[in-house]
């Protein structure tokens, strides 16, 4: 669950948790793995004439790398992803 505090054209912030399959030995045997973090939407896009916020920075809320080894924050292309569902969708 996503607890928004934020939003506007110019962005939006939130928390929530992050859960994520190691995906080691395999994925099907993978641990899941969740930590707190915080969440913000940015980048106003125009897509097939609609507007998104195209990117979402996610950063661990304790300020420190995820327990697994992962940075303590990245960013995800938010409109790719969506457009490679509508592509296999």
């Amino acid at each position: 669950m996503i607890q928004w505090s934020s939003w506007s054209q110019d962005g939006v912030a939130g928390t929530g948790i992050y859960s994520e399959n190691l995906c080691e030995p395999s994925c099907a045997d993978g641990k899941r793995v969740t930590a707190p973090v915080k969440l913000t939407l940015s980048n106003l896009t125009g897509y097939k004439g609609k507007f998104y916020l195209k990117t979402i920075d996610i950063s661990t809320q304790n300020g420190k790398d995820f327990p697994w080894d992962k940075p303590v924050n990245f960013q995800w292309d938010v409109m790719e992803f969506a457009e490679m569902m509508e592509l296999n969708g």
